[in-house]
């Protein structure tokens, strides 16, 4: 255990420099561990905001310690170095000796044990004397906390030794290079903006991936079956099924509707009419939850009417079990799990029936079953009766699956025009060509013509198509006429049917065809060559990036890759999300799920914050490098079908399958994250069931050496510029056809799910994901040091070794060293059996659970508010000038630091090839006539004598601290073009 204490501030401390200010500087003392603070120069209310950390060894023992804090005065002719701190009186403290340094006491505070809390607790408190003859005036403000040791590195991420402490100058470390000093800045320069920094101990924990055991079958709990299949990851819950078919002796002139009710729920058909046989059809199941037995249903016929707020009753049925059935309860109806159970419909009469009903009754079947049952998917589920949803509103509440379309690209190879003004006089003249398919719109290049000359083009142009597509494809050639007006010469209209379909990458290139203009403005036989073509071979990406998409399959069938295996998925509940509904703490919450083509959506769970869904869902995996992505979102169209922006997201979940083991079931609570203009704000948790089952492991394992994307997109490549426009033009296909699906999936809701944030403004292309952000710039130098971290811990380990730090170990790798240099075949053998030994040590601590958002990497724990409103401006801006005027001005300090880094690194490549210029005649002298020596030792010696005595004087030579060495100053004075800049 830890005990972090944090020295925020104090105030109005007593003036002791004889010039009515003081240098003072904290020191804190805890179980005989003493740590201090930096000097403030002239300040009589300094303002540190560090954190001291020391080690807790037995809990237990906290009720019996203190933490002792001095507030000291360090006067200017003791103070060395005033900006950073100084551990010289702590290390003297500890051998029991008085330190050299005379500081004067400025005040004391003692907070005892008992006080320390796990949440942490900021006080302010007054400063008391040592003695009676001391004077002490002031407060300081105090922070304290108890962390585990795993808890540090998210607390308080400035304490963590960073990889940059390799490159510093102090004895402990190699020397510094300017280069990696300027572009790792150390963690200690960092400042934060509040005056406290309390961190709970339950915070992390909730806003990280934690593991549950929920009750499915897979972990030995009883389960539904579901054709036969498992239905192993949710939990098992029953419901009650209301198979309502039809009804007879119902007059002509209503337009009758079910109502069901069961306990405080009721459920909905739609609305039909009689036919001549007065009889209504319906043929709908309705779904009621089951949690505690009831042996009474109630069926009611209403009649729509004209009136909208009464409908009146045409008849009912109140159906008993006790009179159908042995068992008084529920559990007298047949189950779904008895294996010759035929749901037979019954005859029901109606007993208060209206006048005009002659021998009313109502045909319909019920049962228990659980979420497994065949007719849930399609069922119409009912709602609490304090819930009155309109009777469309009954589609919305409902599972449902999708499938996005089959996309493709058509390519339209302009190649050049003849024949277009024959009669014209001749004059200089512009020609392109307009081509048009659905809402894309695409133009060629401008070429200069004079009078009927014949353009040439030879530009080609991609669009986006769905298989379904009827639009035609309309091809128009425009002549300029005057400054920014074009006119029409001809028209081109094809249909799609009878543009020829690519499918085989081998398959012989199409030739270009001549078409005839039509809708013609002016007297012309012109033609245009054309080479048009649907090509199949493609995968047309349409989601954010390819590290985030679900499938890589190309769209013709020919090229598919085959099955290798499965993944599972089981939605099981959510937890504490947040409300969503206006006026109230709860939330209409379903889930969405996204692989590939396939979309699967949850029914709605109305009125809680705390939903159960219970359904479990498979897709088919071509490619184990993908990404499945679960979303949950609040259904605001369920009570208000005009709602403008569709339904509201309230947080989603990302895995990728390939960090998942064959056969494992997964099972997880995720937070939900998200990134709001007020920082970071947990959404709730959501509870899923993973698995994953590969049935072809050869073809998986030969996956990973084969490109993501199919064949075609390396032979014939699409440029970026031309890949973002038909990225989004694919997004806006498959909103459109969700779009139509019942219940919709409106823009807003795939645009989430999918991560597409491409804009285009006037002829500019932009993918906001990566546009500038500093929160994501100082993640990615993160990640950059993170990776260079074995490196240099490498580089401390030869330190270590240069200056005998541990004798055995020098002499142990001088030795092999020695034995390698004489056998030197074995080096690639040692070094490949080095990576597997630690592959294979690496197996005990490998991760456990899928990948989740980590905050700590992120940057998000502390959040700057002016780059946290940066990052989630629209663009262009929204903000005042005031605010983009400070962004320009904090933009422009960190393309200064990045300037100053690659000046740096222009400067080293500038000296390393002005070794051999001559542009420093005297330094390339000596570098050739040293490089003259080292050819001809080579050449004299024998290789393993160069190697060795090579070899054990860098390993063995004492690290010198007087300087860098002679080859690093030698490089150095070598000129660079730094000085030829204006």
């Amino acid at each position: 255990m830890k005990v972090a204490v944090t020295v925020v501030d104090a105030t109005g401390l007593m003036a002791k420099d004889g010039q009515g200010s003081s240098n003072p500087f904290v020191e804190v003392e805890f179980d005989r561990q003493c740590q201090r603070t930096r000097t403030k120069l002239k300040d009589l209310s300094p303002s540190w905001n560090e954190t001291l950390v020391f080690d807790l060894h037995d809990l237990s023992r906290l009720c019996r310690l203190a933490i002792n804090i001095t507030v000291l005065h360090e006067p200017e002719g003791e103070t060395s170095n005033p900006t950073r701190s100084s551990n010289l009186s702590i290390k003297h403290r500890l051998r029991g000796a008085a330190p050299k340094q005379k500081f004067v006491f400025l005040g004391h505070v003692r907070i005892p044990g008992n006080a320390i809390t796990y949440d942490g607790s900021t006080k302010k408190l007054q400063l008391t004397k040592k003695g009676f003859f001391s004077h002490v005036q002031g407060e300081i403000t105090i922070t304290s906390i108890i962390l585990r040791e795993d808890e540090l590195d998210i607390a308080f991420p400035s304490l963590l030794p960073s990889d940059d402490q390799a490159f510093s100058d102090d004895n402990n470390s190699v020397t510094s290079s300017p280069l990696l000093d300027e572009f790792f800045p150390s963690d200690d320069q960092k400042s934060f903006s509040d005056g406290t920094l309390v961190v709970s101990r339950r915070l992390m924990d909730n806003y990280s991936i934690r593991e549950i055991r929920p009750k499915i079958a897979a972990f030995g709990y009883s389960s539904p079956q579901k054709d036969g299949l498992q239905y192993d990851l949710v939990e098992r819950m029953e419901f009650l099924f209301v198979h309502v078919i039809k009804a007879r002796g119902l007059p002509v002139t209503v337009r009758p509707f079910v109502e069901v009710q069961f306990r405080t729920f009721k459920g909905y058909t739609r609305t039909t009419s009689p036919d001549n046989n007065q009889e209504a059809w319906w043929s709908q199941v309705i779904v009621f939850p089951i949690k505690i037995q009831c042996d009474r249903v109630m069926i009611i016929i209403r009649d729509k009417g004209r009136n909208q707020n009464h409908h009146e009753i045409v008849g009912s049925a109140r159906l008993n079990h006790s009179k159908s059935y042995r068992d008084k309860s529920l559990r007298g109806l047949p189950s779904f799990e008895i294996e010759d159970f035929s749901r037979e419909p019954q005859w029901y009469k109606l007993e208060e029936q209206h006048e005009s009903v002659v021998d009313g009754a109502v045909m319909l079947s019920m049962w228990i079953g659980t979420q497994a049952d065949r007719a849930f998917q399609h069922a119409d589920h009912s709602h609490p009766q304090h819930l009155m949803l309109s009777e469309d509103s009954q589609s919305l509440n409902k599972p449902m699956v999708y499938y996005s379309p089959k996309l493709a690209y058509l390519r339209v190879l302009a190649v050049g025009a003849k024949d277009l003004l024959p009669n014209e006089p001749p004059r200089l003249s512009n020609v392109l060509l307009r081509v048009q398919f659905g809402k894309q719109l695409q133009r060629t290049s401008r070429v200069m013509i004079l009078g009927s000359a014949n353009p040439k083009w030879n530009e080609e142009l991609i669009f986006v198509i769905s298989e379904n597509s009827v639009e035609p494809i309309i091809i128009t050639v425009m002549i300029r006429v005057a400054p920014n007006d074009d006119e029409e010469i001809g028209q081109i209209v094809l249909p799609i049917s009878c543009i020829p379909k690519v499918h085989d990458v081998q398959g012989k290139p199409l030739e270009p065809k001549w078409y005839n203009l039509s809708k013609c403005s002016r007297e012309t036989n012109g033609k245009v060559q054309l080479c048009l073509s649907v090509d199949f071979r493609y995968h047309v990406l349409h989601e954010s990036t390819l590290e985030k998409a679900s499938d890589f399959q190309p769209t013709s069938i020919n090229l598919a890759r085959p099955c290798i295996g499965t993944v599972e998925l089981g939605i099981i509940s959510a937890e504490q999300l947040c409300p969503m509904m206006m006026f109230s703490q709860a939330t209409d919450a379903y889930c969405l799920a996204k692989y590939g083509p396939k979309w699967v959506r949850t029914r709605t769970i109305q009125y809680s914050s705390n939903p159960r869904w219970n359904e479990q869902y498979a897709w088919e995996v071509f490619d184990p490098c993908t990404v499945l992505t679960i979303g949950v979102f609040s259904n605001c169209s369920l009570r208000n079908k005009t709602c403008r922006y569709g339904d509201c997201p309230i947080g989603k979940v990302q895995i990728r399958l390939s960090t998942l083991e064959s056969g494992k079931i997964y099972s997880h609570s995720y937070p939900l994250i998200e990134l709001s203009k007020h920082g970071v704000k947990k959404m709730g948790e959501l509870q899923l069931a993973v698995r994953f089952t590969c049935t072809d492991w050869k073809r998986t394992v030969a996956l990973y050496g084969k490109p993501l994307l199919p064949q075609i997109h390396y032979i014939q490549p699409i440029n970026e510029s031309q890949s973002m426009i038909l990225q989004l033009s694919a997004f806006q296909i498959i909103v459109s056809h969700l779009a139509r699906s019942q219940p919709a999936l409106s823009q807003n809701i795939v645009k989430y799910m999918i991560g597409s944030n491409i804009q285009i403004v006037g002829e500019y292309k932009y993918d906001l994901s990566e546009l500038w952000s500093a929160r994501k710039f100082n993640t990615n130098v993160s990640r950059l040091k993170s990776t260079l971290s074995s490196i240099v811990s490498i580089w401390r380990c030869l330190k270590d070794i240069r200056s005998w730090k541990n004798p055995k170990i020098t002499i142990l790798v001088d030795a092999i060293f020695v034995f390698l240099v004489f056998y030197p075949w074995l080096i690639p053998s040692s070094i490949f059996l080095s990576l597997f030994a630690i592959g294979i040590w690496n197996y005990y601590s490998r991760p456990h659970h899928p990948l989740s958002i980590d905050l700590r990497l992120s940057n998000a724990v502390t959040l700057d508010p002016d780059e946290l409103d940066d990052e989630l401006d629209t663009f262009p801006t929204s903000r005042a000038f005031d605010a983009v005027r400070r962004r320009y001005e904090k933009l422009r300090s960190t393309a200064e630091y990045l300037q100053t880094v690659a000046d740096d690194i222009a400067t080293q490549m500038d000296r390393l090839h002005s070794l051999l210029s001559w542009r420093d005649p005297r330094a390339t002298v000596t570098c050739i006539a040293m490089l003259f020596v080292m050819a001809t030792v080579v050449c004299t010696m024998p290789f393993q004598v160069i190697a060795m005595v090579t070899g054990l004087y860098l390993l063995n030579c004492p690290v010198s601290s007087r300087g860098p060495s002679m080859l690093e100053n030698f490089f150095r004075r070598l000129p660079a073009k730094h000085e030829l800049l204006i």
